[in-house]
């Protein structure tokens, strides 16, 4: 085994993790000093049951009120009734609960075990072998294959694509159905080349490094991290990171180091610990159970005086003597039997809260349970996949729901977008009718003409004086070749390869987000085509001639920044900043009296009311003093180990600013199809909907 160094760290402090030849770290005792890659997301386990259970159990109220009237009643003294009426009913409502706890944790059970045994593929010094989930360490050499699930965190050191670039599915952690461009950086993809990955025997020789990363969180948005590599100090974000649960597609395959196994993953990192969840109803049957409680106290309170006052005074009376004398008709002894005659009164007057109700609610929910499980009405045909009632205790919440919060793109839209207008130097272009437009007219009794068919998947665009190359004749040409050139290049899309039966190739783009993608190919279509990406260069065809941008530096978008900005270098060698992102943000950043500003403000509201999703598009022209002052401030940022996500959009401010507005695009979103009639019935239900949208008001509104 090869000699691994550094400290051995806890699991919950910032690690250091040192490879030698491709083989993960151990410590003295021959183990990984990290935490294992086995997981459980169950409640219980075959010890513990029986006491956690019945812990959670008697956190019912009700629960605890019958335990203690069937010990009551199991004192013969006081109890003027059998044990068993009391016994019975408790331990069928304890019983039903557990079995249907124990086959929920179960299928819990099952589920982990399915996962943790999973194939993985990791690096054994010599050749690559496959391994389960559960056997992985963090430091392992791993290989994951397009359409697989990354079994652990993984810096990804190298892909097959060119430019170390992979596209992932993270719909399992955030959600999201679009593809996320990540990537290994550059440092590491262009040791690990294709070649030497597939080759195997070499492949120790070039894996020998340490990563130095941040403590486990569930922040899944952020990763400084960097890696010490050949003598280089390399640094790590967010796009080299791999995350458990999500699933390598359209890339042949990735290769990468684990990080982060088992509970130290993000997505484990965001799960809460498993707990007996309980309804709206059951919460207030507590609280109700309790007031009744008090009622039924103060009764037994008074009986009990009674009972003492008329054993004293009546029972003097020789013939009222009973023939056999009890504790609680002791008349020589009137305050005891007062004070035993409450806990008689309490059993005697106990069916005030009825055991019955608890014992139909529990063989109720068991029983809708399953009837939402067989439930034909909602089983989706296209996957075969009937319902999963993962907790029966809330089963009856569905018939209680007042709010629903909803997503907009992607839940309440097909997130298939289409670029219909654009606005270039205080000029409208775009013949398109938008739904929000047909809607306003259906409503006020207008008939327009039916919807053009979809132009190349994603475009539905139409005006003859930028189609076909006209625009090159127009009198703003040069601006209108400007805005084409900032679509074709600013931007993260990958070209995927793909190849049919019959031989034929063919080329799609692969965008992180829908809208890049469809202003892409709004690009392609008006005669600026994207081609090609690779080491930092982008190459685009525009009017029939191919010209390649280096590609120096990005600054990323997020949601605080709601813009993305990238400078490149042209093929005449000049440099330029080319910017795009909202027009809040980016009318902050032009240069004072842009003569195009206020017109194409306007442009901008008249889309938004017609329910297009705007964006701005910007630029500025750099010099090379200017670039390389403001480069080293964007690297030293880059490799920062804490706050580099902050410390990146402060320098981006430097540099985004002073800005020339070259124009705006309107892409439409179409609603699912029934989302309207759902709204409608949803109303007429008395449920009230929210949309959680990043659009412009009068978009979301209309």
């Amino acid at each position: 085994m090869p000699s691994c160094f550094g400290p051995v760290e806890e699991n919950f402090s910032p690690r250091a993790v040192t490879v030698t030849n491709g083989s993960a770290p151990i410590n003295d005792k021959g183990n990984s000093p990290f935490m294992s890659n086995f997981i459980s997301t169950r409640k219980y386990n075959w010890i513990t049951f029986p006491f956690v259970n019945l812990f959670m159990q008697f956190q019912r109220v009700a629960n605890l009120y019958f335990l203690i009237i069937a010990i009551f009643a199991s004192i013969p003294t006081i109890s003027p009734i059998s044990p068993i009426t009391s016994w019975l009913p408790l331990l069928f409502v304890l019983g039903v609960t557990a079995i249907r706890e124990a086959i929920e944790d179960y299928k819990r059970s099952v589920s982990d075990r399915e996962i943790n045994s999973r194939e993985a593929t990791i690096y054994n010094q010599t050749a690559f072998q496959a391994t389960t989930w559960k056997d992985l360490k963090v430091g392992d050499l791993v290989k994951v294959e397009n359409n697989e699930f990354f079994p652990a965190d993984i810096v990804v050191l190298s892909t097959s694509e060119e430019g170390g670039a992979c596209f992932v599915e993270t719909a399992n952690l955030d959600g999201e159905t679009n593809l996320k461009t990540k990537g290994a950086a550059k440092e590491t993809y262009t040791l690990l080349t294709k070649q030497t990955v597939e080759s195997q025997s070499s492949l120790a020789g070039h894996v020998n490094g340490t990563i130095h990363a941040p403590a486990p969180s569930n922040d899944i948005f952020t990763f400084d991290s960097y890696m010490e590599w050949k003598g280089n100090k390399v640094a790590l974000g967010p796009d080299q990171l791999l995350m458990r649960g999500c699933k390598l597609r359209n890339t042949g395959w990735i290769v990468g180091i684990v990080i982060y196994s088992g509970n130290d993953t993000k997505v484990m990192q965001n799960q809460t610990k498993s707990s007996m969840k309980r309804s709206y109803i059951e919460r207030r049957l507590n609280i109700q159970i309790m007031a009744v409680f008090a009622l039924l106290f103060l009764c037994c309170f008074i009986c009990s005086i009674g009972n003492g006052v008329v054993v004293r005074d009546i029972f003097n009376q020789w013939y009222l003597d009973p023939d056999t004398p009890t504790i609680t008709l002791d008349k020589d002894n009137a305050p005891l039997s007062g004070l035993v005659s409450f806990f008689t009164f309490l059993i005697l007057l106990s069916q005030t809260i009825p055991i019955s109700l608890y014992v139909t609610m529990e063989v109720v929910k068991s029983f809708q349970a399953m009837l939402i499980e067989f439930d034909q009405e909602i089983f989706y045909e296209p996957t075969q996949q009937k319902t999963q009632c993962r907790t029966s205790n809330l089963t009856e919440e569905l018939g209680s729901v007042e709010y629903i919060f909803s997503d907009k793109t992607g839940t309440l839209t097909q997130n298939v977008m289409e670029f219909m207008k654009c606005s270039i130097n205080g000029v409208i272009y775009g013949q398109g009718i938008t739904e929000v437009e047909r809607a306003i007219a259906k409503k006020n009794g207008k008939s327009l003409p039916p919807a053009d068919p979809i132009i190349e998947g994603s475009l539905s665009f139409k005006d003859d004086r930028l189609t076909d190359g006209r625009w090159t004749s127009a009198q703003d040409s040069s601006l209108i070749g400007q805005f084409l050139l900032l679509l074709g290049v600013c931007h993260t899309v990958q070209l995927e390869e793909s190849t049919d039966k019959n031989g034929n190739t063919s080329f799609k783009y692969q965008a992180a987000s829908p809208d890049e993608g469809a202003l892409v190919e709004a690009a392609a279509f008006l005669g600026c085509k994207f081609i090609s990406r690779s080491s930092g260069h982008v190459e685009v065809e525009f009017c029939g001639k191919k010209q390649s941008f280096e590609i120096l530096a990005i600054n990323e978008f997020n949601s605080t920044r709601k813009r993305m900005s990238m400078v490149v270098r042209r093929p005449d060698g000049s440099l330029v900043l080319l910017v795009k992102g909202a027009d809040t943000v980016i009318y902050e950043r032009l240069k004072a009296n842009d003569p195009s500003m206020d017109v194409t403000l306007e442009h901008l509201a008249l889309f938004a009311e017609q329910g297009l999703r705007t964006l701005c598009l910007a630029q500025r022209e750099l010099t090379e003093n200017d670039f390389n002052r403001w480069y080293s401030l964007y690297h030293n940022a880059s490799c920062a180990l804490e706050n580099r996500e902050e410390k990146l959009m402060e320098v981006a401010e430097d540099i985004e600013i002073q800005l020339n507005l070259i124009g705006a695009t309107a892409i439409e979103d179409k609603l699912q199809v029934g989302v309207a009639d759902t709204i409608q019935h949803l109303a007429d239900a008395g449920i009230k909907l929210w949309v959680l949208t990043g659009d412009k008001q009068e978009t979301a509104i209309n």
